[in-house]
């Protein structure tokens, strides 16, 4: 049960995790047909302890794993991006 107020609190990840969010973000990009090495590089924008491979290849192999929505990725890609010291506004959400 949430606690008074309706608010539920995020649950801080271990360095190196992918939090919840991160797992939905990772299986959509990887049901996209991103590589593991894209997808790595991109949720270690902005980060201090950055997620490895197999974190990645384990989001990969879990079939329980629900993927985010097309507009969950897109704007976690669009905060990612804006992270990134120099970057403007302009970013396209289609890989190439």
């Amino acid at each position: 049960m949430p606690p008074s107020g309706g608010w539920i609190m995020a649950i801080r990840k271990r360095a190196g995790a992918l939090s919840a969010h991160e797992k939905r973000i990772v299986k959509a990009l990887l049901a996209k047909g991103w590589r593991n090495q894209d997808i790595q590089a991109l949720v270690n924008i902005d980060l201090a302890a950055t997620v490895n491979g197999a974190r990645i290849t384990g989001v990969k192999q879990n079939q329980a794993q629900q993927a985010a929505t097309d507009e969950e990725v897109e704007l976690f890609q669009i905060k990612s991006v804006r992270s990134m010291p120099g970057q403007g506004s302009t970013f396209s959400t289609t890989k190439g």
